[in-house]
């Protein structure tokens, strides 16, 4: 008898449907300190859906270690499962990460021509966290200096000062002028926490990345009516990837704005099933717009309106 073939599309989404109406959506945060989920051999952090699909995980079974790797690399080193980490041989039930890869193919055009491609396909990979593993040392969860807080409060206002971005402050809401291609700010100061105001100003620059001037995002066509809900779904991956990026801890509290959409994320994906990860490739290149914009310094400010960034395929990356 043939054991049926996973889809993974489905069940990613699945999984993240299960998250989002038990209220856990891209901003959760269940790790002590600030770094995000990282593999914890490599010390690499995850990217795209996967840090959102491993703190939904932790969440559910209330893991604080923000460290993963897969069962090679645990015993490799040495380190065993604890009885309770599988129900049995081969189950999906561990947490897991996704990554797309690629392979070259020959296409022959109607005009007989050959064109070479590159083909993706989506893989899944078993990850365990530290909590269900014998032989690591315990997550050092000791808080930050202050002196450590402020070099990283530095370097997102220095990453933030190296874009070419017109950004205005006051007002008690938070937004991106497409029109006037302006990012409008309350102040720091109107916020709970000095890291909620980054991580809400990450966002925004997630919107600012998807301009005609830059990444020409527009889901209109695919999703319709629903592509608003899906640019939201972005800008808010996007600043789940800077904020894991800068070691940044927002509060993790639910936002009115993320109550509003958690409902349109829901239809979205109920109808979609390769939405999510649709959103999370464009997230990932967000990211990757404004880190290497960034990096690029004011040397780039007076053409950074334009795509100077090359505007490149990116899949959903994982940290194995």
């Amino acid at each position: 008898m043939k054991t049926a073939k996973l889809d993974i599309h489905a069940y990613i989404t699945g999984r993240i449907i299960a998250a989002l109406e038990r209220g856990v959506g891209p901003w959760i945060r269940p790790w002590k300190g600030t770094k995000g989920p990282h593999n914890g051999t490599s010390a690499r952090l995850y990217r795209g859906i996967n840090p959102w699909l491993l703190a939904a995980r932790a969440e559910e079974k209330g893991w604080t270690d923000p460290r993963w790797c897969t069962e090679k690399q645990a015993l490799k080193r040495g380190w065993r499962f604890k009885d309770s980490a599988y129900d049995k041989p081969g189950d999906l039930d561990l947490g897991f990460v996704v990554c797309w890869w690629f392979f070259k193919t020959t296409r022959t055009l109607k005009n007989g021509d050959k064109r070479d491609e590159r083909v993706p396909f989506m893989r899944l990979y078993r990850v365990a966290n530290f909590e269900q593993l014998e032989g690591p040392k315990p997550y050092d969860d000791s808080l930050p200096g202050h002196w450590q807080e402020e070099m990283r409060r530095d370097k997102a206002r220095k990453l933030v000062d190296d874009l070419p971005v017109c950004i205005r402050h006051g007002g008690d809401s938070a937004c991106y002028d497409p029109q006037k291609d302006i990012v409008h700010m309350p102040v720091p100061a109107a916020f709970a926490k000095e890291d909620d105001y980054w991580v809400t100003l990450f966002h925004e620059l997630g919107h600012w990345t998807g301009s005609d001037l830059r990444l020409e995002r527009d889901f209109s066509g695919r999703f319709g009516e629903q592509a608003y809900a899906i640019e939201e779904l972005v800008a808010e991956l996007t600043a789940a990837n800077m904020a894991a990026h800068l070691e940044i801890g927002e509060s993790g509290q639910i936002r009115p704005d993320h109550a509003r959409y958690i409902g349109h994320w829901l239809e979205v994906l109920r109808r979609d099933r390769r939405a999510i990860s649709h959103a999370a490739s464009k997230a990932d290149r967000a990211t990757r717009y404004l880190l290497e914009l960034a990096e690029a310094g004011p040397s780039k400010r007076r053409s950074g309106r334009r795509r100077t960034i090359q505007n490149r395929s990116l899949p959903v990356a994982m940290a194995i």
